[in-house]
């Protein structure tokens, strides 16, 4: 099981701020740009963008509500967090306390809960390892709620417990299942290695994201090879407890070169693969996760995956706002006429997509439904014996066509919409903004091949109603004459 290589997301339960607390937010943390980015749900990241590593930040909250009230939110007048979650007592999950408080989960059990439910509907799924990062006094804001330290044997055994609620004891990897008889716990994995990757499969084990400190001194504390713990520590090599180590810069031939050593002589190992927006605004994009790829760490974390010819991209699609994107990406622009250009270009490109595209399709399918309406009357009158039955099948005959022609009309406009707004939008972030930054912005290519993909079964429906109604024209005249001699 030590044979792979992950990727896992950094801090991957974040939700970004709302518009409305940013103002607030930025009085409380520095370079706050770098707290603008949000994650799917656990079991999205697993299922649609392969994510088989999540990084967490928990927070001690023993008595309950501890972190129900953030400074945030006080003075941004902001929407609370779930109160009846957050009141009660429990490990909590947020990033910093009183300003970055806006996660997809907001506590431990429940973010354990996701996973656990995607594991049990995906039981072949390679060994998941949770990155459990202890937030402590010194990352908190200064605000009114200092996080507790948790240099604390009764925090850490309630924690032990909380991951033990969860995860049953065959769903987890722990150091007693590693321990052999009379060796250390580092002796046992680089003299006999972790288990095979069959038995590994469906199951999960949690590594310590903190430094060697406090945290990692009170948890081996008369447990040296950590015995009956749950969480593997962030060790160094030598010590009894050392089956995990984290090594976050793989760039540099001497630090490329400890990592590949530590993996070749049996340690899990973590690194990084770029750093917050750092990576993506800057010029050196992609040496970082090569390196990182080449190390061999079965961990790599990633802020960012998606990447496009040399740079990588940020990804808008209709869930975002023309104010989180400005927000986000153009706030810095010393360029007051580009940032007004492309501010104007993301309104109306919302307009475009989230009204016009939307009303058009709308009518589309609402012409497309009419025309089969009239096809089964028209089926209907074909059938009858009636001689007058064919003025009934020339009037849904010709509303069956012109149905179908504006319902193919309509949704070529709305295709041809959103198409624009695609191209409009990679014109403007590829000629307009800083060329190094290599941000690009696009309106969707999924959503775009699918309203083509309509566009198609529309034209094909009506050829297809074209050549029946041709079919049927020299019986209809029959009926005609019939009628009239009648």
């Amino acid at each position: 099981m030590n044979q792979v290589q992950v990727i896992g997301t950094h801090n991957s339960y974040h939700r970004e701020s709302p518009l409305e607390a940013r103002a607030v937010q930025s009085q409380l943390l520095p370079n706050v740009i770098n707290y603008y980015y949000s994650h799917a749900t656990l079991d999205i990241q697993a299922s649609y963008q392969s994510v088989r590593s999540f990084e967490l930040d928990i927070f001690a909250d023993p008595d309950g509500g501890r972190y129900a009230n953030p400074l945030v939110i006080r003075n941004s007048s902001t929407a609370l967090p779930p109160q009846d979650i957050m009141n009660k007592p429990g490990v909590k999950i947020l990033h910093v306390a009183d300003a970055d408080v806006w996660p997809s989960c907001y506590t431990l059990i429940d973010c354990l809960t996701v996973v656990k439910t995607w594991s049990q509907a995906h039981p072949d799924h390679v060994p998941i390892p949770f990155m459990i990062e202890f937030k402590t006094a010194e990352t908190g804001t200064g605000g009114s709620v200092p996080p507790l330290p948790w240099n604390n044997s009764a925090l850490l055994d309630s924690l032990d417990a909380e991951i033990r609620s969860v995860f049953p004891p065959s769903k987890l990897i722990t150091a007693d299942d590693l321990r052999r008889p009379d060796l250390t716990l580092e002796a046992s994995v680089l003299q006999h290695g972790w288990p095979d990757l069959d038995s590994a499969r469906g199951r999960v084990l949690f590594l310590m994201d903190n430094a060697p400190g406090p945290i990692r001194d009170v948890y081996t504390f008369n447990r040296p090879n950590l015995e009956d713990r749950v969480i593997f520590t962030n060790s160094v090599p030598g010590s009894p407890d050392c089956a995990f180590q984290k090594l976050n810069d793989p760039r540099g031939e001497a630090n490329l070169a400890n990592i590949q050593a530590q993996v070749r002589a049996g340690y899990w190992v973590r690194t990084r693969a770029d750093e917050p927006l750092t990576t993506i605004l800057g010029n050196d994009r992609t040496a970082m996760r090569d390196a990182a790829w080449r190390s061999g760490a079965q961990i790599v974390r990633m802020c960012v995956t998606k990447e496009k010819g040399d740079g990588l991209r940020c990804l808008v699609t209709y869930t975002r706002t023309p104010e989180t994107i400005n927000s986000t990406f153009l706030t810095d622009s010393e360029d007051a006429t580009q940032t007004s250009i492309v501010n104007e270009l993301l309104l109306q490109a919302d307009i475009i997509q989230n009204k016009i595209f939307y009303a058009l399709l709308a009518a589309s399918g609402f012409l497309f439904v009419v025309a089969v309406i009239s096809m089964l009357f028209l089926k209907r009158y074909m059938k009858s014996s009636n001689p007058n039955a064919w003025k009934q099948k020339a009037r849904f005959k010709s509303g069956m066509r012109f149905f179908i022609q504006y319902a193919f009309g309509l949704a070529v406009a709305a295709a041809f919409s959103t198409t624009q707004v695609t191209g409009a939008l990679n014109f403007a972030t590829g000629a307009m903004m800083n060329p190094e930054s290599r941000v690009l912005i696009t309106g969707g290519k999924v959503l775009e091949v699918i309203q083509w993909a309509i566009v198609a079964l529309l034209c094909l429906v009506h050829l297809a109603t074209s050549a029946m109604s041709c079919a049927d024209g020299s019986a209809m005249k029959g009926d005609m004459l019939e009628g009239a001699s009648f």
